[in-house]
């Protein structure tokens, strides 16, 4: 038997050579307040501020964003071939903020979970949005409890005096 040697003109061969070769990665741009763990299809692939673009084979990926302070954030990307993919994120807009002004003071329940003791109060409490149980705790003068709503993206300010709340 005899081999027979097919020859393809220029262009068809250069053609399949491009078809052959694998496609050029794209990059995603990770962004995020106030920081975040960044997960790529279940991957650490560092902590925010990341330092660069990283690369990654054209295609959708699962990007999940975590902080201990805030529900986790989860999404799917699609990154294309030679692009530059920017995901942008504030955990500060999924959640609402408790700033409380406590007198004397309290042990101070969201949900049944011990959350600070004010005063003082350095940061303010970071809850989830919807309604929630606030328990304020002094051994002297009792628990006084109420339901709060929470709306994320927003602050809300409250002022407690225990002493007029549980001696009346």
């Amino acid at each position: 038997a005899q081999d027979t040697l097919v020859s393809l003109p220029r262009e068809t061969a250069v053609a399949q050579e491009e078809a052959d070769r694998p496609p050029s990665p794209g990059f995603l741009q990770v962004s995020c307040a106030p920081w975040a763990v960044v997960f790529i299809d279940d991957d650490s692939v560092g902590v925010t501020p990341l330092p660069d673009s990283l690369r990654f084979a054209p295609g959708e990926h699962n990007l999940v964003l975590r902080n201990p302070d805030f529900p986790e954030y989860a999404t799917t990307v699609e990154i294309k071939s030679a692009e530059v993919h920017r995901v942008v994120f504030s955990f500060w807009e999924t959640v609402g903020l408790l700033e409380l002004d406590i007198s004397p003071w309290a042990v101070v329940y969201v949900d049944g979970a011990r959350r600070d003791t004010i005063p003082p109060q350095k940061h303010p409490l970071i809850v989830t949005p919807g309604k929630h149980q606030l328990s304020l705790e002094n051994p002297d003068l009792g628990v006084w409890e109420t339901e709060l709503e929470v709306v994320a993206g927003e602050t809300k300010h409250l002022r407690f005096n225990l002493r007029n709340l549980l001696t009346n």
